[in-house]
């Protein structure tokens, strides 16, 4: 198993180092993790996992936690067959390997890369969570110390909010509508 790390602004892969303890963790609990589609890279949230890790090494079995994030990002309005000759461009120039779970990456400005290693330094790099494998991986950390469930936001909100009238107070009288359920169906 490799990794990826930068040299003289390419992309150039490595075995894990022995003392790369938190990434070691992951793959053997979960080698899923490391396995890309067809052979091809894939991006490990190794930092996800880590602060799970930690909430997990530091809080009573009892505890609740609740984590919210996309799970679903858009592809960069970069594509090979757009019409802006600029796009085609930094398509084609393309500096790192194509990973499944790859981030998308925008500028302060809005303007999307197709790497992070074509992108500015002060950009952001937005990644989708897979948090079905979150949750297994934290289920086989921890089988048995936590109650692990996934959910996206209009059912746990719907849940939680039931009765209390929340949900009526969010709601649109004119048109029904509920930002809070309807919109954001990535999360």
């Amino acid at each position: 198993m490799e990794y990826a790390c930068i040299q003289n602004n390419k992309e150039v892969f490595k075995p894990i180092p022995k003392s790369d303890r938190l990434l070691r963790t992951i793959l053997s609990k979960l080698p899923s993790y490391g396995q890309g589609v067809g052979g091809s890279p894939i991006w490990i949230p190794s930092v996800a996992c880590g602060v799970l890790m930690n909430i997990a090494n530091q809080r009573p079995t009892n505890s609740h936690i609740i984590i919210a994030d996309f799970d679903y990002l858009p592809q960069p309005d970069i594509l090979p067959s757009s019409s802006s000759k600029e796009q085609q461009d930094d398509y084609e120039k393309r500096l790192s390997l194509y990973s499944h779970g790859e981030p998308l990456v925008t500028d302060m400005k809005g303007k999307d890369y197709i790497c992070y290693l074509n992108a500015p330094q002060y950009s952001d790099i937005l990644y989708p969570t897979n948090f079905n494998k979150l949750a297994m991986f934290c289920k086989k950390m921890y089988p048995t110390k936590y109650d692990i469930t996934v959910r996206k936001q209009n059912s746990f909100l719907s849940e939680i909010w039931k009765g209390t009238g929340i949900l009526q107070a969010t709601t649109s009288r004119w048109t029904g509508y509920n930002s809070m359920i309807q919109n954001f169906v990535n999360c």
